[in-house]
C-alpha cells in the first residue's frame, strides 16, 4: 500500500476495510505494508521483504493506472514493470 494525497496508507487501508464491512477480527489481521510496485521487490528491504513473506498466505496484486489521462510511461511503470514486479515478489 502506499500513501495518497494527505491519507496515509494505514488510514487508506482502514477506510478500504471499513467499506467492504469486514468483520473487526480480519481488520485487527491486516498488517499494513508501504512499498511502491514500480521498484524490484515492491521497494521493501530485505528483512521487510522476509517479515511479510513469513507471515503472508496470500498475495494480491490489485495497483494500477487506470486513470485516462496517465501518460504512456505512467502505465507502462505501473501497470508493466508493477505487474512484473509483483510477480517477482509473489514468486
Amino acid at each position: 500500500m502506499r500513501p495518497r494525497d494527505s491519507a496515509s496508507s494505514v488510514d487508506r487501508i482502514a477506510a478500504l476495510l471499513e467499506a467492504a464491512k469486514l468483520p473487526a477480527e480480519p481488520r485487527r489481521r491486516a498488517h499494513v505494508v508501504e512499498g511502491s510496485i514500480e521498484e524490484p521487490h515492491c521497494g521493501l528491504g530485505r528483512l521487510e521483504r522476509e517479515r511479510v513473506i513469513g507471515a503472508a498466505d496470500l498475495f494480491i496484486h490489485s495497483a494500477a493506472v487506470t486513470h485516462l489521462g496517465a501518460s504512456a510511461e505512467e502505465c507502462h511503470r505501473a501497470n508493466v514493470l508493477g505487474t512484473e514486479h509483483a510477480l517477482e515478489f509473489a514468486r
